[in-house]
Formats: C-alpha cells, structure tokens, sequence
C-alpha cells in the first residue's frame, strides 16, 4: 500500500498471472457491463438506487473518473 500525497491510498493489485493476460478479459467484462444495463433497463426503481449510491460514493470521494488518457477505447 502506498500513501499519496493527497492521502489517498494505492494498493497493488494481486495477480497469479501476467498482468498482460488481463486484456484477455476485456471483452467479457464488456459483455458483464452490457448485460447489467439490459438488466437496469428493466428495473428502473433499481437503476435509481443505483445512480444514487455511485453518486454518493463519489461525493464521499470513495472513488474518481479516470482520466480520459488512461481509458480504453
């Protein structure tokens, strides 16, 4: 674990393996994300708590947006 200036914490991730086999894994995450939004879809009263708590959690500071470079086309 890494403390950053901001206060921050970073923690390394665990891997068994290359992390260069995680590109593997890209589009079934792809899949996962889709199939959610199908499922959101259908409950909206869902997709609200939803909306709700990840903005909450962002306010909290608990998490940020990536930075436009380091996301994957």
């Amino acid at each position: 674990m890494i403390k950053r200036e901001t206060g921050a914490c970073s923690v390394r991730l665990a891997v068994k393996h290359s992390v260069e086999l995680l590109a593997e894994s890209y589009a079934q995450a792809l899949r996962w994300i889709h199939s959610i939004e199908r499922t959101l879809d259908r409950h909206v009263n869902l997709r609200t708590k939803c909306a709700s708590f990840i903005k909450e959690y962002l306010e909290l500071g608990h998490m940020s947006w990536v930075a436009q470079e380091l996301r994957v086309s």
